[in-house]
């Protein structure tokens, strides 16, 4: 008889066990449940964050609007709204001068801005020619292994560049200049949304600018007079 009540203690409680392995299970089911939300709060936050920086560009837009008789105002605030979006450590907008066949600096900001307002760009040269010359938005993340990356003018000033995004500026099919962001601050990376409001940026400089030579009847090459400045292509 003791033995037989050894036998009946040492049993198993498979009821017991049965009963972790569900919980397990559930606690296993619910963390899934908890980070497929996250991820979806996370989409909803950045969709959002998105649609506020959108808002926010067309409001400044639209003030732009309100002067379109300052075209070289409007193109520095257009590249400053452009590196408040993307960080950079350099940016221009270069034009369209039709009568050269070439893209100049119009306007700019970094360390050598000032040092580049005589250097002119082949329509076809480099990645803003190129650019141009496809109407396409051109994203590197490392300009010393793009080919089409015109090292002359960066290295006549000692400037470093490694990443670099280019994008048209085109009204009603005409491609009449390219905006530049060089060397992102956070990674090299340009992201899809930061394309996106950069490009939202570019049809707007496009439509203020066929605005301003519309009535002017004028060529906006050398709308910059002396004080055109520019980064680099």
């Amino acid at each position: 008889m003791p033995s037989r009540r050894l036998k009946s203690q040492q049993k198993p409680d498979t009821h017991t066990d049965t009963s972790r392995l569900g919980l397990e299970e559930k606690i296993k089911l619910l963390e899934e449940a908890l980070k497929a939300q996250r991820s979806e709060f996370e989409k909803i936050s950045q969709s959002h964050r998105r649609l506020q920086s959108r808002n926010r560009i067309l409001e400044k837009i639209l003030h732009l609007h309100a002067k379109p008789e300052r075209p070289l105002e409007n193109l520095q605030a257009i590249l400053d709204m452009s590196m408040e979006l993307i960080p950079g450590e350099a940016g221009s907008i270069l034009l369209v001068d039709p009568e050269n066949s070439e893209l100049y600096f119009s306007v700019a900001s970094g360390p050598v801005a000032k040092g580049l307002k005589d250097f002119r760009v082949r329509l076809g040269e480099g990645i803003a020619g190129a650019c141009l010359k496809t109407k396409e938005v051109i994203a590197v993340s490392d300009v010393d292994k793009d080919p089409r990356f015109h090292k002359a003018i960066s290295k006549a000033l000692g400037f470093t560049a490694k990443s670099l995004l280019a994008v048209p500026i085109v009204h009603r099919g005409e491609g009449l200049g390219v905006i530049e962001i060089l060397n992102r601050k956070e990674g090299n990376h340009f992201t899809g949304a930061e394309i996106e409001a950069i490009e939202m940026l570019a049809r707007a400089a496009g439509v203020l600018l066929g605005i301003w030579t519309s009535a002017s009847g004028a060529n906006f090459a050398g709308a910059g007079g002396d004080g055109t400045e520019g980064a680099i292509s």
